[in-house]
Protein backbone atom coordinates (compact mmCIF):
# COMPACT_ATOMS: atom_id res chain seq x y z
CA UNK A 1 0.00 0.00 0.00
CA UNK A 2 1.52 3.32 -0.95
CA UNK A 3 2.05 6.11 2.16
CA UNK A 4 -0.55 7.94 0.35
CA UNK A 5 -3.32 5.54 0.59
CA UNK A 6 -2.50 4.94 3.83
CA UNK A 7 -2.78 8.47 5.12
CA UNK A 8 -5.98 9.10 3.59
CA UNK A 9 -7.15 5.66 4.96
CA UNK A 10 -6.38 7.40 8.34
CA UNK A 11 -7.59 10.52 7.57
CA UNK A 12 -11.08 9.08 6.14
CA UNK A 13 -11.43 6.83 9.22
CA UNK A 14 -11.34 10.53 11.79
CA UNK A 15 -13.70 11.78 9.23
CA UNK A 16 -17.46 12.09 10.76
CA UNK A 17 -19.50 12.66 8.00
CA UNK A 18 -21.75 10.48 5.85
CA UNK A 19 -19.81 8.00 3.49
CA UNK A 20 -20.60 10.28 0.07
CA UNK A 21 -19.03 13.00 1.91
CA UNK A 22 -15.76 11.19 2.73
CA UNK A 23 -15.89 10.33 -0.28
CA UNK A 24 -16.05 13.78 -1.83
CA UNK A 25 -13.33 15.39 0.45
CA UNK A 26 -10.92 12.60 0.65
CA UNK A 27 -10.96 13.30 -3.28
CA UNK A 28 -10.06 16.46 -2.67
CA UNK A 29 -7.22 16.24 -0.46
CA UNK A 30 -6.04 13.50 -2.97
CA UNK A 31 -6.02 16.09 -5.49
CA UNK A 32 -4.10 18.68 -2.89
CA UNK A 33 -2.11 15.68 -2.54
CA UNK A 34 -1.37 15.11 -6.44
CA UNK A 35 -0.97 18.68 -7.24
CA UNK A 36 1.47 19.30 -4.21
CA UNK A 37 4.29 16.40 -4.92
CA UNK A 38 3.60 15.82 -8.89
CA UNK A 39 5.66 12.76 -9.46
CA UNK A 40 7.55 12.40 -6.23
CA UNK A 41 7.22 9.49 -4.55
CA UNK A 42 6.51 10.72 -1.06
CA UNK A 43 6.54 9.07 2.32
CA UNK A 44 4.05 9.28 5.06
CA UNK A 45 6.44 11.50 7.06
CA UNK A 46 6.41 13.80 4.56
CA UNK A 47 2.43 14.12 4.19
CA UNK A 48 2.61 14.19 7.59
CA UNK A 49 4.88 17.05 7.91
CA UNK A 50 3.15 18.92 5.13
CA UNK A 51 -0.43 18.02 5.78
CA UNK A 52 -0.47 17.48 9.57
CA UNK A 53 -1.45 14.28 11.54
CA UNK A 54 -4.51 12.46 10.06
CA UNK A 55 -6.87 13.74 12.81
CA UNK A 56 -5.92 17.23 12.70
CA UNK A 57 -6.34 16.95 8.95
CA UNK A 58 -9.81 15.39 9.02
CA UNK A 59 -11.11 18.17 11.52
CA UNK A 60 -9.81 20.74 8.98
CA UNK A 61 -11.68 19.16 6.07
CA UNK A 62 -14.72 18.63 8.25
CA UNK A 63 -14.75 22.55 8.57
CA UNK A 64 -15.16 23.03 5.36
CA UNK A 65 -18.36 20.87 5.37
CA UNK A 66 -21.77 23.09 5.11
CA UNK A 67 -24.07 23.34 8.20
CA UNK A 68 -26.25 21.22 6.67
CA UNK A 69 -24.41 18.24 5.84
CA UNK A 70 -23.23 18.12 9.71
CA UNK A 71 -27.00 17.70 10.71
CA UNK A 72 -27.80 15.57 8.30
CA UNK A 73 -25.09 13.28 9.67
CA UNK A 74 -26.37 14.07 13.39
CA UNK A 75 -29.71 13.22 12.31
CA UNK A 76 -28.67 10.02 11.02
CA UNK A 77 -26.87 8.93 13.95
CA UNK A 78 -29.44 9.77 16.19
CA UNK A 79 -31.70 7.74 14.02
CA UNK A 80 -29.51 4.80 14.40
CA UNK A 81 -29.27 4.79 17.98
CA UNK A 82 -33.07 5.74 18.68
CA UNK A 83 -33.77 2.42 16.38
CA UNK A 84 -30.95 0.09 18.35
CA UNK A 85 -32.81 0.87 21.65
CA UNK A 86 -36.14 0.27 19.53
CA UNK A 87 -34.93 -3.14 18.31
CA UNK A 88 -33.47 -4.16 21.88
CA UNK A 89 -36.75 -3.14 23.63
CA UNK A 90 -38.53 -5.21 21.15
CA UNK A 91 -36.54 -8.16 21.93
CA UNK A 92 -36.78 -8.06 25.34
CA UNK A 93 -40.27 -7.70 25.12
CA UNK A 94 -40.56 -10.95 22.83
CA UNK A 95 -38.03 -12.78 24.86
CA UNK A 96 -40.57 -11.93 28.29
CA UNK A 97 -43.62 -12.91 26.40
CA UNK A 98 -41.61 -15.97 25.16
CA UNK A 99 -40.10 -16.87 28.97
CA UNK A 100 -43.97 -16.22 30.80
CA UNK A 101 -45.54 -18.83 27.68
CA UNK A 102 -43.10 -21.84 28.58
CA UNK A 103 -42.99 -20.69 32.43
CA UNK A 104 -43.91 -23.97 35.15
CA UNK A 105 -46.91 -23.71 36.47
CA UNK A 106 -46.52 -21.59 39.48
CA UNK A 107 -49.89 -22.53 41.00
CA UNK A 108 -49.54 -23.55 44.73
CA UNK A 109 -50.99 -27.50 44.66
CA UNK A 110 -53.26 -28.93 46.44
CA UNK A 111 -51.33 -29.27 49.38
CA UNK A 112 -50.69 -26.49 49.62
CA UNK A 113 -51.67 -25.37 53.36
CA UNK A 114 -51.09 -29.28 54.35
CA UNK A 115 -48.68 -29.98 57.33
CA UNK A 116 -46.45 -32.79 57.08
CA UNK A 117 -45.01 -34.82 59.91
CA UNK A 118 -42.08 -37.21 61.00
CA UNK A 119 -44.03 -40.33 60.24
CA UNK A 120 -45.53 -39.38 56.93
CA UNK A 121 -49.01 -38.21 58.21
CA UNK A 122 -50.60 -35.78 56.13
CA UNK A 123 -52.42 -33.22 57.80
CA UNK A 124 -54.67 -31.63 55.36
CA UNK A 125 -56.74 -28.13 55.80
CA UNK A 126 -59.25 -29.08 57.62
CA UNK A 127 -57.28 -31.48 59.72
CA UNK A 128 -58.62 -34.62 57.97
CA UNK A 129 -55.44 -37.60 58.25
CA UNK A 130 -54.38 -38.73 55.00
CA UNK A 131 -52.38 -42.03 55.43
CA UNK A 132 -49.94 -43.28 53.06
CA UNK A 133 -48.31 -39.38 52.41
Amino acid sequence: MSSVNKYLRSVRRHLLCSATDKSSLISALRMDISDQFADEKVGYDTLVRTFGEPAETAEALMLGMTEVSRRRYNRAAIFIVVGSLALILAFCLVLKAFTSCFAPNTQPTEDYNSTYIEDGTNYGRRGQVYKGG
